[in-house]
């Protein structure tokens, strides 16, 4: 499988979308995530992008294939193994 190296060209929508994300995901790994999306559209390479927000770049490719195949939906995080949160959810929301 060949690796992404920059997200294909984004639509007006989409880029209204991302750009939104940006400002308004809840989690930071998600906004940074479409941060990356929208740095790709913007021209920048894989090197750069995990240069300016301090990531691998193999982990800014794997966001570029989860955007492609997903759109937004892929930018959140997924669920991951392991003990789930003792603390209730309004605990964790503060």
């Amino acid at each position: 499988m060949n690796k992404i190296r920059s997200v294909r060209s984004l639509t007006p929508e989409e880029l209204k979308n991302i750009k939104q994300h940006m400002k308004t995901a809840k989690d930071s790994q998600s906004r940074t995530r479409a941060h990356a999306i929208w740095l790709s559209h913007q021209g920048y390479r894989v090197d750069e992008i995990a240069k300016i927000l301090d990531r691998h770049r193999n982990a800014v490719v794997s966001w570029f294939e989860r955007f492609e195949s997903q759109g937004l939906v892929g930018l959140q995080d997924q669920p991951r193994s392991g003990r789930r949160p003792r603390a209730g959810s309004e605990f964790q929301n503060h």
